[in-house]
């Protein structure tokens, strides 16, 4: 719910920045490949395009068409311009802000949620209790607890799926 539907609701002031992603090498040969594989006389060949397009969006290593080894955790992150960015981003605001709590939404890739957790641990320093992760697999008084850190300042990261959009109040 919005201001509208509770006055009473105060939200800090938000700041819209627009960021250029620049695709690396693998994200480009990794467009490339989905698209001269790309047949529009198969059946959901659009649709199953546009979900890859997404997926290399995310990082390259979600592309059906990477066959290399499988990325360390790092790799995955810093290989990956959307994440990279993302992880500096939120790196930024814990240095600039650190008592503020920083949320990663996703609808795709939720199986690659524990490797950004990681990542936050390793890399950026947070803690494991620091970050929680909120998918449908998540149970409603898990949902709750990790709602409640959130909002008390213990959990200072929540990635999650569209599972957060329903009935949780994080703020």
């Amino acid at each position: 719910k919005g201001e509208e539907d509770n006055p009473e609701l105060v939200r800090p002031n938000r700041i819209n920045k627009e960021y250029k992603i620049e695709q690396n090498d693998l994200t480009k040969e990794q467009y490339e490949l989905l698209n001269d594989s790309f047949s529009e006389t198969e059946k959901g060949a659009i649709l199953t395009h546009i979900l890859n397009a997404r997926l290399i969006a995310i990082s390259p290593y979600l592309s059906p068409y990477f066959e290399g080894k499988n990325p360390s955790v790092k790799e995955f992150v810093e290989n990956s311009p959307k994440l990279k960015l993302t992880m500096d981003l939120i790196q930024q605001n814990k240095i600039d802000k650190p008592e503020v709590g920083q949320i990663i939404y996703s609808e795709l890739a939720v199986a690659e949620f524990p490797k950004l957790k990681e990542y936050l641990v390793n890399e950026i320093g947070y803690k494991k209790e620091e970050v929680g992760i909120i998918t449908g697999a998540t149970s409603k008084n898990q949902r709750i607890d990790i709602q409640n850190d959130f909002n008390s300042g213990k959990i200072k990261v929540i990635i999650g799926s569209e599972a957060i959009q329903e009935g949780m109040n994080l703020q």
